[in-house]
């Protein structure tokens, strides 16, 4: 029996809520959890909604709205991390300076 895309877009949504969540924290260990957790439902979902009831795809839409809004919040609890993250990094890529010059 395949399986129900109303039920699984509200896993979406309820995992991309705790993603939200984690990511306030920087738990990287438990996002990449969750990221996992949201990638294989997504796997999970019929090529085609069209057959479903209005009722299930304006839900599905709403959910799809919610989870872009707490991508939004993920990015925005992340960014500052990554660009710190981006100038460690370009630091370590930079030649050492040689504390004696001639």
């Amino acid at each position: 029996m395949p399986d129900d895309p109303i039920k699984i877009f509200r896993q979406l949504v309820e995992t991309s809520r705790q993603m939200a969540e984690v990511a306030g924290g920087l738990d990287s260990g438990t996002l990449r959890s969750l990221e996992h957790e949201r990638t294989s439902l997504i796997a999970r979902l019929p090529d085609k909604l069209e057959e479903l009831p209005i009722s299930d795809r304006q839900e599905i839409v709403a959910g799809i709205r919610e989870i872009q809004k707490l991508d939004g919040s993920v990015h925005g609890s992340i960014a500052p991390w990554m660009e710190h993250i981006a100038t460690l990094l370009a630091h370590c890529a930079q030649p050492p300076r040689n504390s004696r010059q001639a």
